[in-house]
């Protein structure tokens, strides 16, 4: 498990063997191959950008801002999203904040996950409003 805390940016996994003469690295995030499998859970509510830069397939994510008064629901499924040549599959994914995302790779892949549009809520939108 890997974690990002600081903000956005352009972030990637690098895994290689402790032995220093080993220079190659066995995994990359920035080059998945096919068969590989890719996970990620975003947190922040809102509108996100979906790419392969390998294939140049796009997609969204919609992550949903939790409906107050709920009190913890039961644990999510992750969402399953095949990567192939020509598309992700399903290309509109729509999710909650914390759900898991799943990407299984078809072919050679780069993803690459951009926040396009934060939903702070309500408290926010009636704030902006104003």
């Amino acid at each position: 498990v890997f974690y990002v805390s600081r903000g956005p940016g352009g972030y990637a996994v690098q895994l290689g063997s402790a032995d220093e003469r080993a220079r190659a690295p066995i995994f990359d995030s920035r080059e998945l191959k096919g068969e590989d499998l890719f996970a990620a859970t975003l947190i922040r509510p809102g509108t996100y950008a979906l790419r392969n830069a390998a294939t140049g397939a796009e997609g969204e994510i919609a992550v949903a801002y939790p409906k107050p008064g709920r009190g913890r629901s039961a644990a999510l499924q992750p969402k399953s999203i095949e990567c192939t040549e020509e598309a992700f599959k399903p290309a509109s994914i729509r999710i909650r904040a914390a759900q898991g995302q799943l990407y299984r790779c078809r072919v050679p892949s780069r993803i690459q996950i951009e926040l396009l549009e934060p939903d702070d809520g309500p408290i926010a939108k009636r704030r902006s409003r104003r």
